[in-house]
This record gives structure tokens, sequence and C-alpha cells, in this order.
């Protein structure tokens, strides 16, 4: 049902035009706390995990503490939720195709059952 909805392409639409290209900055609350171990420091301990999954290290010179965002940029949290900015004309299309359809639609229906016929007798 979520690829039927009109809605769902209108909040695509929205996002991946208002959120893309922007750099994320966490809250305190929201940075992950890692210790390395003995003799390395966190960007040589993290390196491997922020190069596969693009977070961003907030302090790679500590020897404890290591801080991490676990987004760096917003087109990141976009494509967890299958939103993408090459998708936004197409997304804004579709919309457009609902809301025609609807308008045809309803035009139709009320044109069959509310329009009145003329009579047989009115015929002849």
């Amino acid at each position: 049902m979520h690829r039927v909805s009109p809605l769902t392409y209108l909040v695509s639409g929205v996002l991946s035009t208002g959120l893309t290209g922007t750099e994320v900055h966490c809250s305190p609350s929201e940075l992950l706390t890692v210790m390395p171990p003995m003799g390395q420091n966190c960007s040589s301990y993290l390196d491997p995990y922020i190069s596969a999954f693009h977070g961003k290290l907030i302090n790679p010179e500590s020897l404890a503490d290591c801080k991490i965002c676990p987004l760096s940029s917003t087109d990141q949290f976009l494509a967890a939720l299958d939103i993408h900015y090459s998708d936004h004309k197409r997304n804004i299309g579709i919309l457009f195709a609902y809301v025609g359809f609807n308008v045809v639609g309803a035009v139709v229906l009320y044109w069959l059952f509310r329009v009145p016929r003329r009579s047989r007798k009115a015929q002849a």
C-alpha cells in the first residue's frame, strides 16, 4: 500500500528537495561512545567502520571515549527511507497524475450519475 498512496510521493518529493546534500550535526545525546584498545587512538581504531558506514568521527586523536555520529549527511537518512533526490521530479509528476486522474474521475462519475438523460418520449 506504500506505493499506492499519493502521500508517499508528496512526502518523498518534499523531503528529497528540502533535505538533500546537508551535513548532519549530532547532538551530544545522539553520539555513540566507544573505547579503543590500548595503544590506539580513535582514528586508527574506527577508520574501517567510518569508511564502511559513512559516519563521522568527532574526536579522531583521542585515546579514550571515541565519539561517533552515525550519519555524516542527510542523504544517508533519506536513502534509509528509499528517497533519492534524482527521483524528485518523477515523484511530483506521479502526484500530479493522481490529482489529474481523481479530477477526471470525479467529473466522469458526476456526468454518469447526476446529469439527467433525455427521455424516450422527447426523442420521438
